[in-house]
């Protein structure tokens, strides 16, 4: 039987607009995934390489997404709270 019925009744319920809304956020979430395995199976001989390199960089420049990325989120907290505050 498995999760096949399931999902099938859950998209039906959900709708097709909801649906590829899902499925876009599972690529997005699985991206760093699919991408060197798109590159094993399309280009074997340099995927290897082009790993390191990557994971190099972010190594070296992980600082920058960090804070980018908190400081959007406490921007965004604040922007909440200010709205809540005045309304």
């Amino acid at each position: 039987m498995g999760a096949s019925p399931l999902l099938r009744t859950y998209l039906n319920e959900i709708g097709p607009k909801d649906a590829r809304g899902i499925l876009l956020f599972n690529v997005v979430m699985l991206l760093l995934l699919e991408l060197p395995l798109a590159g094993f199976i399309f280009a074997p001989e340099w995927t290897p390489d082009a790993v390191a390199r990557a994971k190099i960089w972010i190594a070296e420049h992980w600082h920058r997404f960090a804070l980018i990325g908190f400081g959007t989120v406490g921007a965004l907290l604040i922007l909440k709270g200010t709205i809540g505050l005045i309304s």
